[in-house]
């Protein structure tokens, strides 16, 4: 009797012993993971493929081949900018020496990422992501047909505006006529020089309206000299300003933009102006920015003014609003502002009066790849000797792009 149970007993713990090992067996990690992650590979299940992979080994393992094959289903996955970080870090292992899936694999990562950039509208952070995959695997067609379906940048963009505008302070009224001309020329895709020049006359005028000094024509004459470099998360702009009023000396400056981060990030311009015998001024104007989506972007931030006639502060605020093929722009502040530089036109608000509040908006149009339109109208509230004033104008502008890079 007491054989039986032993007997029994025997069996039960064997029983027991080979349900244990089983069950250790199958909740191993390891065990048949590449073949299982494969079969689901297959299968079209890559989250699944990749799960396998992570509980066997974790998100970064040491394992080369594993490390590798994560990269691998990343790319799968159009995870683009992790499938490039996984093939770079795999560049100084021992293992990758003469393995050319790490080059062929983070080009299709790149190109990938470059055709991201392309739906955004990042023609050329585009062109440069498929240039780079092509230097790594010359035989990566993705990125050879980005760079054929993407045209290329245009050597010059030379755009001409001219427009009406009116100035006035108590019964003193003025109006006139602006042209302006803007001439990039690209240097390279993200390098480019740039000439600009705006000139406002306030002529003898009939009909009523009376001059705003003495009996000559009035005007303001400006001329910029710039160097621009504009990259995906960091943008640089440098400027030489000069302009001229009618019975004023000479403004002379410079002023300089900074850019961090692409879709949203920090944006500071500063500007440094000097006429002899009348004001030295220096400001600053930092910005946060943020595009929401696809179409609409934000900026706001606050112009601080350092000036020989008096210190001033204004709060503004920007919108950009982008439903292809049109564009529209809008500026706007709230605060005193004197020689208020812009150096998106470029443009400095050059009258020799303090500027308390204002805005701008400017209405762009791609009529096609060789063709731009636009529209701008802008308004400031004035302020001169105590006395309120006005300036306004309202322009048109056109664009046409010149040759190809």
């Amino acid at each position: 009797m007491k054989s039986i149970f032993a007997i029994t007993g025997l069996a039960l713990l064997s029983l027991a012993h080979l349900a244990i090992a089983a069950e250790g067996e199958e909740v191993d990690p390891r065990a048949n993971a590449w073949d299982r992650s494969v079969a689901l590979e297959t299968k079209g299940d890559l989250a699944g493929a990749e799960q396998i992979m992570v509980r066997g080994w974790g998100e970064q393992p040491d394992n080369y081949w594993v490390r590798l094959r994560l990269a691998y289903l990343a790319l799968l996955q159009q995870r683009n900018g992790e499938a490039r970080s996984r093939y770079q870090s795999l560049r100084g292992s021992p293992e990758a020496e003469g393995d050319k899936d790490i080059a062929r694999g983070m080009a299709s990562a790149i190109a990938g990422g470059g055709w991201s950039m392309a739906g955004q509208g990042s023609v050329t952070d585009a062109r440069a992501a498929f240039s780079e995959a092509l230097a790594l695997d010359p035989k990566n067609q993705s990125a050879r047909v980005g760079l054929d379906k993407i045209p290329a940048l245009p050597i010059a963009e030379p755009e001409v505006w001219t427009g009406v505008v009116g100035q006035s302070f108590g019964r003193k009224n003025s109006e006139g006529f602006a042209l302006y001309g803007h001439v990039p020329v690209r240097l390279s895709d993200r390098l480019s020089l740039r000439v600009a020049g705006r000139y406002i006359l306030f002529p003898q005028m009939s009909g009523g309206f009376s001059r705003m000094r003495g009996n000559a024509n009035w005007g303001v004459n400006e001329q910029y000299l710039g160097l621009a470099y504009l990259g995906r998360s960091l943008g640089l702009d440098l400027l030489l300003i000069r302009a001229d009023q009618s019975g004023d000396p000479s403004i002379l400056g410079s002023a300089g933009r900074l850019r961090l981060g692409n879709k949203w990030g920090f944006l500071t311009e500063m500007a440094v102006l000097h006429a002899s015998n009348l004001a030295t001024n220096a400001q600053a104007r930092p910005m946060l920015f943020a595009y929401l989506g696809t179409h609409l972007g934000l900026q706001a931030g606050a112009r601080l003014t350092l000036d020989d006639r008096g210190n001033a502060a204004s709060a503004s605020v920007g919108a950009s609003v982008l439903i292809a093929p049109v564009a529209i722009y809008l500026q706007g502040h709230v605060g005193e502002e004197r020689w208020a530089v812009g150096l998106a036109g470029p443009s400095v608000l050059s009258f020799d009066a303090t500027s308390s509040y204002g805005g701008s908006v400017t209405l762009i149009w791609d009529v096609s790849r060789r063709l731009r339109l636009a529209l701008q109208a802008e308004s400031e509230r004035l302020w001169k000797d105590g006395a309120p004033g006005v300036y306004w104008s309202a322009s048109g502008g056109v664009q046409v792009p010149i040759g190809s890079r």
